[in-house]
């Protein structure tokens, strides 16, 4: 009679570990990244007319007005979302950086 006694505590004990392991581990800890998750993105469109400039803030726009479809042959920005705002986005990027950004859509001059 006393093995069964200690197998079912042990058991028990084993179930209530692994209830309280489960607990710790379900919930997912707060940390400084993910504290701007609630902040939404921004698509910003470009309205410069060739490269140079690209790195600029005043050449992009978060209202979309007329702008031109992105797509086809890429030779200038068109338009990127962005979590922040459009100058902290471009604030160490050259022209080139820009060009290169997967982020980045691109459309043909017009």
């Amino acid at each position: 009679m006393k093995n069964n006694k200690k197998t079912w505590l042990g058991a028990m004990f084993t179930f209530a570990l692994v209830a309280i392991m489960g607990l710790t581990f379900a919930f997912k800890p707060f940390n400084k990244e993910n504290k701007n998750i609630n902040e939404k993105a921004t698509t910003y469109y470009y309205t410069g007319s060739d490269v140079a400039g690209a790195n600029d803030p005043a050449n992009w726009s978060s209202d979309p007005g007329d702008a031109s479809p992105c797509g086809g042959l890429a030779q200038i920005p068109c338009q990127v979302t962005v979590p922040t705002t459009i100058d902290s986005y471009l604030e160490d990027k050259t022209d080139q950086d820009v060009m290169e950004d997967t982020n980045v859509s691109k459309r043909p001059f017009e």
